[in-house]
C-alpha cells in the first residue's frame, strides 16, 4: 500500500518532499476508501480513515511551516535590499520551528508517525465481494459528487477572496485523487479531466501558500521593513489571485460533468 511506503520514507528521512508525498497518500487513501466502501466493513474501514486523518493532520503543522520556508527563497529575489533581509530572518526563525516541530515529533531521531498497517490488513481481510459494475457506479456517484461542491463553492471563490479559493482547492483535490483511482482502475477515459483538476490545483496552491505567507508576516509586528514586504506580497498576490481566478471561472463543473459521463459511457 502506498501510505504505508510513504509512512516508512517519513519515518527514514522526515524531509518536506517524503512528508508531502504520505500527506497526499492518506488523501487518496480516503477517496479510495469511500470508493469501494460497497465491499468494505463498516467499523474496519472507518477505523483506518481516522488513522490516515490522524497521520495527515499530525504532520500538517511541520508541512505549512516548510512550504512558507521554500516559497520566501523562491520570491527573495523580488524584494528590495532592505526586505531581503527582513525575509532573511524570518526564513532562519521558520527553520528554527521546523527544526523545533520535527524534534517534538521525532523519537530515536525519526518522525513518529502513527502506525496503519494493521488497520490496512483488517479492511483486507475483512473484504466483501462486489461487482465490478457497482463498484464502478459507486466511483461516479463519489466522483459527481465532488463535482457538485465544487459547483457550490465555486461562484464565490471568483471573488478571489483566501478562504472561498481554499475551499476550491480543497474539493478539487477530493474529485481528482477519486479521478485517479478509477484511472487506476481501467478508466483510462477520465485522464484529460485529471489533467486539467492538476492544473487548477497547483494554480490555486501556489495561491494558497503566499496566502499563508502574507498571514505569517501580519502575525509578525517585529518584523523589520514589514509594511514594505506586505505592499509586495499582495502586489504578487493580485497577479496570482488574477490568474486563478480566471482558471476558476474556465472551470465549468456541468461541462465536466458532461466529460465525465462520456467517460464512464466509453469505459462501461
Amino acid at each position: 500500500m502506498e501510505v504505508i511506503r510513504r509512512r516508512r520514507d517519513v519515518r527514514l528521512r522526515g524531509d518536506p518532499d517524503s512528508i508531502h508525498d504520505l500527506r497526499v497518500a492518506t488523501r487518496r487513501l480516503q477517496e479510495a476508501l469511500d470508493i469501494f466502501a460497497p465491499c468494505l466493513p463498516g467499523s474496519a474501514r472507518q477505523r483506518l480513515a481516522r488513522r490516515s486523518r490522524r497521520i495527515r493532520r499530525q504532520l500538517g503543522g511541520v508541512r505549512n511551516v516548510d512550504v512558507t520556508g521554500r516559497l520566501l527563497e523562491r520570491i527573495a529575489g523580488r524584494f528590495d535590499a532592505r526586505s531581503r533581509r527582513a525575509l532573511a530572518a524570518l526564513r532562519a526563525e521558520l527553520a528554527a520551528e521546523a527544526a523545533t516541530l520535527r524534534r517534538a515529533s521525532s523519537g530515536g531521531g525519526a518522525l513518529r508517525v502513527p502506525g496503519i498497517r494493521k488497520r490496512s490488513r483488517a479492511v483486507l481481510a475483512a473484504r466483501r465481494a462486489v461487482s465490478a459494475p457497482a463498484l464502478l457506479q459507486r466511483g461516479r456517484a463519489v466522483a459527481a459528487t465532488h463535482l457538485k461542491a465544487l459547483a457550490r463553492t465555486r461562484p464565490r471563490a471568483l471573488t478571489g477572496r483566501p478562504r472561498p479559493l481554499h475551499r476550491v482547492r480543497i474539493a478539487l483535490k477530493h474529485y481528482r485523487y477519486a479521478l485517479e483511482i478509477l484511472e487506476a482502475g481501467g478508466m483510462a477515459g477520465v485522464r484529460p479531466a485529471i489533467a486539467i483538476a492538476r492544473l487548477l490545483q497547483e494554480r490555486l496552491g501556489d495561491l494558497h501558500d503566499l496566502d499563508v505567507l502574507i498571514e505569517r508576516v501580519r502575525a509578525a509586528p517585529g518584523l523589520r521593513a514589514r509594511a514594505a514586504v506586505l505592499r509586495r506580497l499582495r502586489g504578487i498576490r493580485r497577479i496570482l489571485a488574477a490568474s486563478a481566478v480566471s482558471a476558476v471561472g474556465d472551470f465549468d463543473p456541468a461541462s465536466e460533468r458532461r466529460r465525465l459521463d462520456a467517460a464512464f459511457a466509453e469505459g462501461g
